[in-house]
């Protein structure tokens, strides 16, 4: 009998000093939970400012704002082969060449094309006229 008293007592002094762990009720309560709440609030409005911030507010008429719902992992083109970056380097970059469904070449920057040796390894590249590079340069 003595030993059920003192785990009963044991227990009761482990509630206790859990309960006095644990949140309190009450006004307190109140307040921690409207803390709580404003804290959600801010984090929410912060989430909401990050979205906005994301997002491109254009005002020159001459800028392209082009979404994309994957960001590219790669804008080189040597080095790219996901689908997020060529469709970004399409519009970026001219190719010299295109080809269309059949598998059938035609020109974009070159207007025409030969193989400069017999082995046909080398292809000569006539560029268009109006062709600028990057500097400026024709």
């Amino acid at each position: 009998m003595k030993n059920l008293a003192r785990v009963l007592a044991l227990v009761l002094a482990l509630m206790l000093v859990f309960s006095a762990c644990s949140k309190s009720s009450g006004d307190s309560s109140a307040s921690s939970s409207s803390s709580s709440s404003s804290s959600s609030s801010s984090s929410t409005e912060e989430k909401k400012e990050e979205k906005k911030a994301n997002y491109v507010r254009v005002t020159d008429p001459d800028t392209l704002s082009y979404a994309v719902n994957v960001e590219p992992a790669k804008l080189d083109p040597q080095a790219n082969g996901y689908l997020a970056g060529m469709t970004i380097q399409k519009m970026v970059f001219d190719m010299l060449l295109t080809k269309d469904e059949e598998g059938n070449f035609y020109p974009c920057l070159a207007e025409s094309w030969e193989y400069a040796n017999p082995e046909n390894t080398i292809i000569r590249f006539h560029l268009r006229n109006d062709v600028t590079w990057h500097n400026g340069d024709k």
